[in-house]
């Protein structure tokens, strides 16, 4: 019995997501996992944490975030840039504009919007009314 070539092995899986910026649906434990299509580019190896205090870079009076706000990496692709972020166990990606509207957005804190992605720098800005927070990669 011949064996299937490689092409109808990798036809028969299914790799990825249709969509990889889609919202995942938040796991039980956070889980550290990034990929990508053809052509992304993926950074950060350490992390920013709200509570750690040394890689906030503080705008306008820093407003409080949660202690267990966490900033771990950028994606672009295609010229897109979208940041990794957990709060508590819920993680996901986020983009400019999003707001955190609680159960609809879990891992941006409630009442804050991203206001900028600096994927090259390794930057997050988050905004909550006049007042601004950057988070910068390790």
């Amino acid at each position: 019995m011949p064996l299937p070539s490689p092409q109808q092995v990798s036809a028969a899986v299914a790799l990825g997501r249709l969509d990889p910026f889609s919202s995942p649906v938040p796991p039980s434990r956070p889980q550290a996992a990034v990929g990508g299509a053809p052509g992304s580019t993926a950074t950060g190896a350490g992390g920013a944490t709200a509570g750690g205090g040394a890689a906030a870079v503080p705008k306008a009076g820093p407003p409080a975030l949660p202690d267990d706000f966490q900033f771990s990496g950028v994606i672009t692709s295609r010229g897109r840039a979208e940041a990794l972020v957990q709060t508590g166990s819920d993680s996901g990606t986020v983009q400019v504009g999003d707001i955190g509207r609680g159960s609809a957005n879990p891992w941006l804190p409630q009442g804050w919007s991203v206001d900028a992605i600096d994927a090259r720098q390794g930057v997050l800005t988050l905004r909550q009314g006049s007042r601004t927070r950057s988070f910068k990669l390790i």
